[in-house]
């Protein structure tokens, strides 16, 4: 626990349920606490809540596609269709990265795509378009995707 004084980061520290009032008086104390100090209570905080064991799971990363909208402004992993080769893996490539990370000793698969990427490039479009005639199901999800975000 902390020391010093710190009424509120002990309280804090302690788990227990706050008021707004409380909270505003932990931000007016936060303000003036040296920084050693909210460390410390951060520390505490995750030990009580998590413990001290950190884990690790190895994954392989799948793309499914670098096509974004983009309009978060932060990444730098989206491309747009002009420098793709594809602008999606095939069934075929996806499996590939997987079975190249699980001979890597990845446990897990991470898949990413981006962010309605539909809305910024036909052939993204296109691909919803396709894939819904692969069952009526699909196709009646994709298609209400299609007229809510391209139409």
């Amino acid at each position: 626990m902390l020391g010093g004084g710190h009424e509120t980061l002990q309280l804090v520290s302690s788990g227990i349920e706050l008021t707004w009032g409380r909270v505003l008086g932990v931000i007016e104390e936060l303000l003036g606490t040296p920084l050693d100090d909210l460390l410390a209570a951060a520390r505490d905080v995750r030990d009580r809540a998590h413990g001290t064991r950190v884990t690790y799971s190895p994954k392989v990363f799948i793309p499914l596609t670098m096509l974004c909208r983009d309009r978060c402004g932060y990444c730098t992993f989206a491309q747009p269709p002009a420098r793709l080769q594809a602008p999606y893996l095939t069934p075929e490539q996806v499996l590939r990265i997987a079975a190249d990370g699980a001979r890597m000793g990845c446990h897990e698969a991470l898949f990413t795509l981006g962010e309605a990427p539909e809305e910024r490039y036909d052939v993204a479009a296109d691909m919803l378009r396709a894939v819904a005639t692969i069952s009526p199901e699909v196709e009646e999800e994709a298609l209400a995707l299609i007229r809510e975000r391209v139409a």
